[in-house]
């Protein structure tokens, strides 16, 4: 999509303005908190050390505590994961956090403190060609990739320009939406076009219960178990995660089998298509080669080859939507920030109502034709840690 470029050239060059005085001050609070973590984590094991020591830390885990040495003595985030999976420990619990915590103030506290122009200005990098589905990636940082947990923490820092306001429209259940125009299920068709709450409808099935009293947790376990149907998810998997038995998540996928026969058979088609042309294609074209198909690869060509068409498509929508259009045919909308299946646009105050005629309407509009109606989810605020659902006002 070369329409592309120059738009997200010019999102990318907008940049957004950073409340310093904010993160200035988070860092304090957070570097005291990590001190505090940090001195819990000596007194746990009963003397000082240098947690940034990888030695110190080896010596800790398999000389004085006796952990069963993994990869010649590794103490990486990815050697404690490990060990907590083997011993119930504080250390490796506090030590893991901590790693959490550092990780957090590196990248998205002091790194984008350290990446402020001279009018605390912040820009990210976007790339249309750094993910192999299409999906524009954020590096520099990666604002894409911020922790959910401490997210709107670090979002309150990112505040719009005087005299602007922040209008985030995402698009309400974009893969499954996808999922369903190519599929052509006429379940998920159905429930999508009336706006009926499939993921409610879904829960109240698997639980044997009237949709009213389906639980906040049991809709989420029915919108998970129901979007890992792109990831061709195995019976173990669901069981494993939701911690239910072998024959319950037997019982939901064919309760999800049985509700859309589309999706299941679109999803046995493309697989049959990868496996005899190895590459499959977004509706609009853009393509992804399997070369090598072995038993040591298969499963994993198998998901791949799924999950491309529908990422790479509902990459496209957004792009197209949210971003290339807004740009060529309302340059007042002024595209920030590109989250998954969101885009941030900083309108002036004076112009909001004119924007919200305009822009919501044009991400609805999708680049082919299609039985599926497609939504936006819109709010608004002047911060990107608090805003509030549009009210039209």
């Amino acid at each position: 999509m070369h329409r592309a470029i120059p738009a997200i050239g010019n999102m990318t060059s907008k940049g957004v303005l950073i409340d310093r005085e904010y993160l200035e001050k988070l860092a304090v609070d957070w570097e005291a908190e990590t001190s505090m973590k940090v001195l819990e984590l000596n007194k746990a094991v009963g003397h000082p050390i240098n947690w940034n020591s990888p030695k110190q830390k080896a010596e800790l885990f398999y000389d004085e505590l006796g952990f069963v040495q993994v990869n010649k003595r590794s103490t990486d985030a990815k050697t404690v994961a490990i060990l907590r999976k083997k011993y119930d420990h504080i250390v490796l619990e506090n030590l893991s956090e901590l790693g959490s915590r550092n990780t957090i103030y590196n990248t998205f506290i002091k790194g984008i403190l350290e990446r402020l122009d001279f009018e605390d200005t912040l820009y990210t990098s976007f790339n249309q060609t750094a993910t192999a589905t299409g999906r524009l990636s954020s590096t520099d940082p990666n604002l894409q990739n911020i922790p959910a947990r401490i997210g709107n923490t670090i979002r309150k820092a990112f505040i719009a320009r005087p005299g602007h306001i922040f209008v985030n429209i995402d698009y309400a259940q974009l893969e499954f939406r996808v999922i369903a125009h190519y599929a052509k299920d006429e379940t998920a068709i159905e429930y999508i076009n009336a706006n009926k709450d499939i993921h409610r409808m879904v829960a109240s099935l698997f639980y044997d219960i009237p949709e009213n009293e389906v639980t906040k947790e049991q809709r989420q376990q029915a919108k998970v178990t129901t979007f890992g149907l792109q990831y061709l998810r195995s019976v173990k998997a669901i069981a494993d995660e939701f911690e239910i038995s072998i024959a319950e998540a037997t019982k939901r996928i064919n309760i999800l089998k049985k509700l859309f026969p589309g999706i299941f058979q679109f999803l046995t088609d493309t697989v049959n298509f990868v496996e005899e042309n190895h590459y499959v294609e977004s509706i609009l074209g853009r393509r992804r080669r399997f070369t090598l198909i072995n038993e040591y690869v298969r499963q994993d060509v198998h998901r791949q080859s799924v999950n491309a068409p529908i990422q790479g498509t509902a990459s496209d929508i957004c792009v197209y939507g949210g971003i290339v259009r807004p740009y060529e045919e309302y340059p007042k909308s002024r595209g920030l920030i590109n989250v998954h299946d969101s885009i941030l646009f900083e309108p002036t105050i004076e112009n909001l109502k004119e924007f919200m005629s305009i822009i919501p309407d044009m991400m609805r509009v999708v680049p082919f034709e299609t039985d599926v109606k497609f939504d936006v989810e819109i709010k608004v605020g002047e911060n990107w840690g608090e805003m509030e659902d549009y009210n039209g006002k």
